[in-house]
């Protein structure tokens, strides 16, 4: 925006006196008008010429001028006929009107040491592309025309001079020429100044003094020592901070380059070239601490350049907040057409990492099972003691309604074959792998009906998303390993930076009856196969999966697998009526038709139905069933995956999502259900995690689970205080924070996790279990500091290192230092890139 103004001015040509108007500049904003600059340069600015005889007409009028980018942003060159007091008054009206036009943009500061006055003649010198060389051109003519002073007079002012010149501060050289003014800022003395300069041309402090002498003369004493002080300052102020930054490490330099860059559209540029070490969290808290410091000191001018880079950085950051926040789908495995002989596995001994770090895999080619223990070739002696295991998930089966025919068919399955396989109904795109049909509840049923039966006990395996890679399950295998062993300390202490190998873990599991293995939410076919072959050859084995090929790797057959379909009509109804105890049967079938069976979607109308009371049970049917027939969801999620958008689920999770909303809290909470987005998917999560996330009291961060437990969008465990939501409604969740939120909830569920971890570590004896059960969540929190909060992710792998050498997770360990050291190399972390290259050096040594 062009900030310049010009007026028209009423002239009458003195030779002819003809009258005419002329547009004359008062106000200048030359970075927006270069184009006037060379007429103010040849000083005919307001020069015009008379239309009727072409003489010219010369007008006496002040101009401001407004260069954003110099040094002295503002200069006012006052008309030449006019008073002092004729002088001040249109300066401030040139400035008002300038203040006006800036707005925001105005600063203060500018007229800190007053308005730098310019006399016409000197504008020019002042505003060319080498103004020193200008102004010793007016002073070489002055010198022509007044003549050499006297030798008396020059050898008098060269002496005041050259104590101008010696004196010791700054404050002591404005004191004398202050004092010497009379003397110091003539003509002579410019010319003196100039002799002294030629007869010492390789003394820098010189020709540095002739320039002040200029300016002293042309803006005033007190104008040219401010500039000087605030350039010294400045200059001062960006050296401190660089090397501040520069102790900082990799991200302090960059930051430095990004705010240090003269050219906008290079330090945009260099934003998203940067973007994994500038578009951090850790470096938009280092950027703001900055803008804090420099706005104490009271350097407005770098404040200001840094805020406007701030903004830049803001809206790229939320730029790269706003894509999808899903981890990219780890790529299948390539079916393997023969399986992995026990020769190949047994010839795996070490696996190495990036750095050659090593950790020992225990297999059968370095132990061997004894009578009553595992002896460990060149570790030690593990005694063997087995601990039935009988997991499942009783609070999701006591839950579950109706699938008495499902259940018996899984059953039947089972003892036929050994192993059955749970997906939904339908082998087309749109319906394969259909999540929240209720495979999990299933197979909840089938553990609490049939677990006993069998004698060597039953493991729950949740794998989940995360979990892709067969490397990726070896902690699973860990826990089942840790039924055959004491796992006390003395066995931790033995199995550090070791994991054992599935078929050991088979070994170890063997000879104790037929178990059962469900294997829960199993995303790929590659961690199903390790987790297979962990398991004895006696085993059943039930797999729930959305993936019909995952399914179809269970026995490379389709006879395994079960299709799992939406409920039943009568078991639809008998769902509704037992979360709204008396709704009608007419009723329900309405809702359970309208909702498609879905059995996650009537679990989230029960929950509705019964918060709404059961006067209202007519109204709240009509109203869900009118956003199902109209489509009626979330509407546009474009951070959401579509294949996870089940409009049935959809509908109902929305009608609860606007009941939240009701009321004087009901942006709070609808707030506070899409901060569960940021949990581990499919992870319990404690009372004092939620408090955490939302910044509430226990008390009341309580009430409010309960309330979304009354409505199905949560579900408290078996362990009470524990809770859990399911996968498609974190989904919802997530999908529904706002920009700011993606940035806030994260951060608040890393720092909880941290200092749980910390605490943990720091117990006597360490708490393990805890961290154990809460590992799910450390490791989501893990995910986003390595994104965000490298600083973060250097200290919580440094207060895990022990708990994951010591509890079969070496592997994950092993890539978990690799990026904590790269945290404290970005961050300048000296001692963290000691005690993480120590770790390092500790697994090498195993």
């Amino acid at each position: 925006m062009n900030h310049g103004y010009a007026q028209q001015i009423d002239l009458t040509c003195s030779h002819c006196n003809y009258s005419f108007s002329a547009e004359a500049w008062l106000l200048m904003d030359l970075a927006k008008q270069p184009e006037l600059l060379p007429r103010l340069q040849a000083g005919d600015l307001h020069i015009f010429a008379c239309p009727a005889c072409d003489q010219v007409v010369d007008l006496d009028a002040p101009l401001l001028i407004y260069r954003p980018a110099a040094a002295l942003p503002l200069l006012f060159s006052p008309a030449q006929s006019t008073t002092a007091e004729q002088d001040q008054e249109q300066a401030a009206g040139l400035l008002g009107l300038l203040q006006e036009r800036l707005g925001d943009a105005w600063q203060e500061v500018w007229l800190a040491e007053g308005l730098p006055g310019l006399p016409r003649p000197f504008l020019a010198a002042a505003l060319s592309d080498d103004p020193e060389a200008a102004l010793r051109d007016l002073v070489d003519q002055a010198q022509e025309a007044i003549g050499l002073p006297e030798p008396a007079q020059a050898q008098a002012l060269a002496d005041s001079l050259v104590a101008w010149i010696q004196q010791e501060t700054l404050d002591d050289a404005e004191a004398y020429l202050r004092e010497h003014e009379a003397d110091l800022l003539t003509d002579e003395a410019a010319v003196v100044m100039q002799m002294l300069v030629q007869s010492n041309s390789q003394n820098p402090t010189l020709a540095d003094h002739q320039q002040r002498l200029n300016q002293a003369r042309a803006l005033g004493i007190a104008a040219m020592y401010a500039a000087i002080r605030r350039q010294r300052q400045h200059e001062g102020l960006q050296q401190a901070i660089q090397q501040g930054l520069a102790q900082v490490g990799h991200l302090g330099q960059v930051l430095w380059a990004f705010l240090a860059d003269e050219d906008d559209d290079k330090a945009a540029n260099r934003l998203q070239s940067e973007a994994n070490t500038l578009l951090t969290l850790d470096a938009g808290q280092l950027f703001e601490q900055l803008i804090e410091a420099v706005g104490e000191l009271g350097d407005e001018q770098i404040a200001a350049r840094w805020t406007a880079r701030w903004e830049v950085w803001q809206t790229a950051y939320q730029a790269r907040l706003g894509r999808p926040l899903r981890p990219t789908p780890v790529e299948a495995e390539p079916r393997q057409t023969q399986p992995e002989s026990w020769t190949d596995r047994e010839e795996q001994q070490t696996a190495v990492a990036d750095r050659g770090s090593k950790y020992t895999i225990i297999s059968a080619h370095n132990s061997a099972i004894g009578d009553n223990a595992l002896v460990i070739n060149n570790i030690g002696q593990l005694p063997l003691r087995w601990k039935r295991p009988s997991e499942g998930d009783p609070t999701r089966a006591r839950a579950a309604v109706g699938r008495e025919a499902e259940l018996a068919e899984l059953h039947q399955r089972l003892l036929a074959g050994q192993n059955a396989a749970l997906v939904s109904r339908g082998t087309s795109a749109a319906l394969r792998g259909q999540p929240s049909i209720g495979k999990t509840t299933l197979a909840a049923m089938y553990v609490d009906r049939y677990g006993d039966q069998y004698p060597g006990g039953v493991f729950w395996l949740t794998v989940g998303p995360a979990l892709r890679t067969a490397d990726s399950v070896t902690p699973i295998l860990q826990r089942m390993a840790g039924f055959a062993y004491d796992a006390d300390l003395q066995a931790q202490t033995l199995l550090a930076n070791t994991v054992f190998a599935a078929e050991r873990v088979r070994a170890l599991l063997a000879g104790h009856g037929a178990l059962l293995a469900v294997i829960d939410d199993v995303w790929d076919a590659a961690a199903l196969r390790e987790i297979q072959a962990a398991l004895p050859a006696d085993a059943f084995t039930l797999l729930t999966t959305r993936d019909y090929n995952v399914a179809y790797a269970l026995e490379d057959s389709p006879a395994v697998i079960q299709q799992l379909d939406v409920l039943s009509p009568e078991d639809a109804r008998l769902l509704l009526q037992r979360g709204a105890p008396g709704l009608p049967q007419e009723l329900a079938d309405r809702v359970a038709s309208g909702l498609g069976r879905h059995a996650h979607a009537l679990s989230l109308a029960a929950g509705a139905l019964k918060a709404r009371k059961a006067h209202r049970y007519g109204q709240t049917a009509a109203e869900l069933l009118q956003r199902v027939a109209a489509g009626q969801g979330f509407g546009d999620l474009p951070r959401m995956d579509q294949a996870e958008r089940l409009t049935p689920v959809e509908v109902a999770a929305k009608y609860s999502y606007d009941y939240l909303g009701e009321g004087a809290a009901g942006a709070d909470w609808q707030a506070q259900f899409r901060g569960l987005g940021a949990l581990a998917q499919e992870a319990e999560f404690n009372l004092f995690a939620a408090s955490a996330l939302w910044e509430r009291g226990d008390s009341e961060a309580e009430e409010f689970l309960l309330l979304l437990d009354g409505l199905s969008l949560i579900q408290e465990t078996d362990r009470g205080g524990r809770w859990r939501q399911h996968a498609i409604l974190r989904a919802y969740a997530l999908s529904l924070q706002t920009t700011e939120e993606r940035a806030v909830f994260p951060e608040r569920h890393a720092d909880y996790f941290i200092s749980l971890t910390q605490q943990c570590h720091e117990s006597k004896p360490r708490d393990y279990a805890r961290v154990e059960q809460e590992f799910a969540q450390i490791q989501h929190a893990f995910s986003w500091c390595e994104q965000q909060s490298p600083r973060r992710a250097t200290r919580l792998t440094l207060l895990l290192n022990d708990f994951m050498r010591n509890r079969g997770r070496v592997p994950l360990l092993n890539q978990w230092l690799q990026t904590a050291l790269q945290g404290a190399e970005i961050h300048g972390d000296r001692l963290g890139k000691a005690n993480t290259l120590k770790s390092l050096g500790d697994l090498e040594r195993r």
